[in-house]
């Protein structure tokens, strides 16, 4: 599969969900990260109603769940010469089963399987989200999302390192997630800063 940045990543066949939506939200480019956010919201509903468990998110893109990742999102626009707004492709890529996570990464990611013992119907989660993300299109940009949204985050009040895409990572505290979906950050050195682009990472600390 592919991520962001231009990363790939590799799951056992059979294993976890790979699945791109297309939709076609009434939305300019610039408000593009509002699709991600649904993404997050709508997958982790889903989740919820197929395995019993509520993952977390990590801006902008990640669900995470006991501590570690379970699943990522890409959105991407697609332009059309007869059509206002870009047509959005939401690429969601989830661990199912233990085997979608191989032991190079098991320090960092997750799968339902390994977080609840249970072996769920990829196809009844798939199955899941696509009702869920087709009947709740309406509400992308809405404030239920990103009340959603926001109240899913874990990342509020803790240390992250900040990575933009140009420029030196610097270590930041996490204040909250704007109304635009930016992350207002507090670098080590002072002042705040609005992020809508690059990533962040935090180190979390894993009970066991």
């Amino acid at each position: 599969g592919r991520g962001r940045l231009g990363r790939s990543f590799v799951s056992e066949s059979g294993e976890g969900i790979f699945l791109s939506v297309l939709f076609y939200p009434d939305l300019p480019p610039e408000k593009v990260t509002d699709t991600v956010a649904y993404s997050a919201v709508i997958l982790r509903r889903a989740i919820s109603r197929v395995a019993g468990v509520l993952p977390s998110v990590k801006w902008v893109n990640d669900l995470y769940l006991g501590g570690k990742k379970l699943a990522g999102i890409l959105c991407e626009c697609v332009f059309s010469e007869n059509k206002k707004s870009p047509a959005i492709i939401a690429g969601m890529g989830i661990n199912v089963y233990k085997n979608a996570v191989n032991n190079e990464i098991s320090d960092i990611a997750t799968s339902i399987e390994a977080e609840t013992n249970l072996r769920i119907s990829r196809e009844k989660l798939t199955e899941e989200i696509i009702e869920e993300f087709l009947k709740n299109l309406s509400s992308i940009g809405s404030q239920e999302i990103l009340s959603e949204y926001r109240e899913s985050s874990f990342i509020i009040g803790k240390k992250v390192t900040v990575r933009p895409i140009a420029g030196e990572p610097y270590e930041a505290t996490a204040v909250e997630i704007l109304d635009d979906y930016s992350l207002l950050v507090e670098p080590q050195d002072g002042g705040r800063l609005a992020l809508n682009s690059g990533e962040i990472s935090v180190k979390l600390k894993i009970e066991g």
